[in-house]
């Protein structure tokens, strides 16, 4: 099993308990007072302090964690239990808050902000794995999971807040999902890497993401053409979103290919 199917199994446990527990009591926190109560039960339950922010719709967890980049094991599982506490906590807060929260995005990095872990959902979907509407396989690939290795990437991710559009989402789930789509073959994930794809916006029904590669051979390219193609059709169908076309570009600025949608 690879690190993001172990981080999504194990995140999936613990929300689908705290959803039972919330769903049968009324707004334990209100949505005025909802940012100081979800840094106080964070800290209290982990000792860390993190960010709150709510930007219409969505619902920020910025939170520096040690351990992250650690070789040693027990700091490293200490690392990710204080992850693993505070996505419940947030998922907690929100589901038994009157505050209209659409999506969720977490921020975990390490001290240095060399390490990004961004975990981001649709707080509907999980509803809807809770009532049986989707599968858990569905499911999990409905969530974002991406790392980040780079201290200025990751600063202007943490200083990007900005309420998320359902488009947006898609966008990050086409592409995060175009990279896992490879890593069940090595062979393909080890061609693959150096191509990454990275989610950079969407815009008049145009998705853009960029690779830090400005050449790419024939057959590289129509792997991630192929994959593209795939994982839009998949999601945009999902959630009727307006993305009719994707352009994957170098950072340079270069186009290296576009994905025609419809």
């Amino acid at each position: 099993m690879s690190i993001q199917k172990l981080i999504k199994s194990t995140f999936l446990v613990c929300f689908l308990s705290i959803f039972l527990f919330s769903s049968c009591y009324g707004p334990s926190y209100p949505k005025e007072d909802l940012n100081k109560s979800l840094s106080e039960l964070i800290f209290k339950e982990t000792g860390v302090v993190p960010s709150v922010f709510i930007v219409g719709r969505t619902i920020y967890l910025d939170i520096e964690i040690d351990g992250l980049l650690s070789m040693d094991q027990a700091q490293l599982s200490e690392a990710f239990k204080k992850l693993q506490i505070s996505a419940s906590d947030i998922v907690r807060v929100v589901l038994s808050s009157d505050a209209d929260i659409k999506f969720m995005v977490i921020n975990a990095f390490s001290a240095d902000k060399s390490l990004l872990l961004q975990l981001a959902q649709d707080i509907d979907d999980f509803k809807q794995y809770y009532y049986m509407n989707i599968s858990q396989e569905d499911y999990q690939t409905r969530t974002i999971l991406t790392t980040t290795l780079n201290s200025v990437y990751v600063e202007e991710i943490l200083n990007d807040r900005h309420d998320w559009t359902l488009d947006e989402f898609v966008g990050q789930l086409i592409v995060a999902n175009v990279g896992l789509a490879f890593m069940a073959n090595p062979f393909l994930a080890e061609i693959i890497v150096p191509y990454r794809p990275y989610f950079y916006k969407v815009e008049n029904g145009v998705l853009f993401a960029k690779t830090k590669v400005d050449k790419m051979d024939v057959q590289t390219s129509q792997l991630l053409r192929n994959s593209f193609y795939a994982q839009g059709l998949e999601f945009t169908k999902k959630y009727a979103a307006n993305i009719k076309s994707i352009i994957l570009a170098a950072y340079n600025g270069k186009v290296l290919f576009g994905v025609d949608l419809e």
